[in-house]
């Protein structure tokens, strides 16, 4: 039982900053930090499912997103993406920055997360499948489609400019 609470505690350690991004951007808003507790708590009382998880990481996360899921519903309010995107001073001034962010807002809700999920918290495409408990074939889809919609997007906006 040790083990499994040095488990959490190390995953906390790791993750719980990202969690916390995480948390934030898919609709936790002012709640983040309580629903990270919350994810915490959650793991502590029924650490079973963490014993028999492929992986930790995405366990965790998937425990958070249910919760933020919950949360939302429960509020019946969305936080855009955004808000978590403009955190820390930018070192570089690039103007494609503010298109990206929109395109990114225009983004299925779907795409958006997945894309967060990869880029964020640096999960692999198998980790993301877990934390959704979606196919993995279904995680290639998404990215494909969001960074083809960006892409397309920014190359869009510049041949307008130019």
């Amino acid at each position: 039982m040790r083990h499994i609470f040095k488990q959490i505690e190390l995953l906390y350690q790791t993750e719980g900053a990202s969690l916390l991004r995480y948390i934030r951007r898919s609709g936790g808003g002012g709640a983040a930090e309580d629903l990270l507790q919350e994810t915490f708590v959650q793991l502590i009382e029924k650490p079973e499912g963490l014993r028999g998880a492929r992986s930790p990481k995405a366990w965790v996360y998937g425990v958070a997103r249910h919760l933020v899921l919950g949360f939302i519903q429960k509020e019946s309010r969305e936080l855009p993406l955004e808000a978590g995107l403009s955190e820390g001073p930018a070192v570089v001034r690039d103007e494609r920055i503010p298109l990206l962010k929109a395109a990114i807002r225009k983004l299925p809700r779907p795409q958006q997360e997945v894309l967060e999920l990869r880029l964020d918290a640096e999960m692999s495409y198998q980790e993301i499948a877990e934390t959704l408990g979606v196919p993995v074939g279904t995680v290639r889809s998404r990215l494909h489609h969001a960074v083809r919609s960006l892409r397309s997007a920014l190359e869009g906006k510049e041949k307008g400019h130019g």
